[in-house]
């Protein structure tokens, strides 16, 4: 019995080292370290994320793995919502973002002139992943689509400062 637990801690330290979050029994635990997905997740919540068998939907929140940091040398791990799904057609006017046709941020103007414009066709396998805080989120829109395996966890809820449990 001993060694079952030495075992669990240690992988547990590992997964630590490479998720950031320990992990035990398929599933890790996390803290939001960023405002980028407020108003669901913020500062010091704790998130419990599912590591295993996971079957991915627009609107889930996930981990992914390995994105290029902002400023280039490395990756970091970044915790978004999915906005788009293969086969999904997303087109982004500056800040603003429409995924088949209708606006992901809800205070989003159709009627503005873009400086910036992209139009993307997601392919099998690719996810466009955002932050619900558009104007603090370094999301798709900066680092673009990412592969279906650099999703590595899907939050299935998370507890509050206050010690609110919020499932998802």
């Amino acid at each position: 019995m001993v060694l079952f637990f030495s075992l669990i801690n240690f992988f547990s330290w590992l997964a630590l080292f490479k998720y950031q979050s320990p992990l035990l029994l398929g599933y890790a635990v996390g803290q939001v370290t960023s405002s980028s997905m407020e108003p669901t997740l913020k500062l010091k919540d704790s998130v419990v994320y599912k590591t295993s068998w996971l079957n991915l939907h627009r609107n889930d929140i996930i981990i992914a793995l390995k994105v290029p940091k902002q400023n280039g040398g490395g990756f970091i791990n970044v915790s978004k919502r999915i906005a788009a799904i293969p086969g999904d057609k997303v087109f982004i006017c500056d800040y603003n973002v429409y995924v088949n046709g209708v606006p992901f941020y809800k205070d989003s103007d159709r009627n503005v002139d873009c400086v910036h414009v992209e139009n993307i066709a997601l392919e099998s396998d690719e996810y466009y992943l955002l932050g619900e805080n558009k104007f603090a989120s370094y999301d798709s829109r900066f680092f673009g689509v990412i592969n279906r395996e650099s999703i590595s966890a899907i939050a299935i809820y998370k507890v509050s400062e206050d010690l609110t449990v919020t499932y998802f």
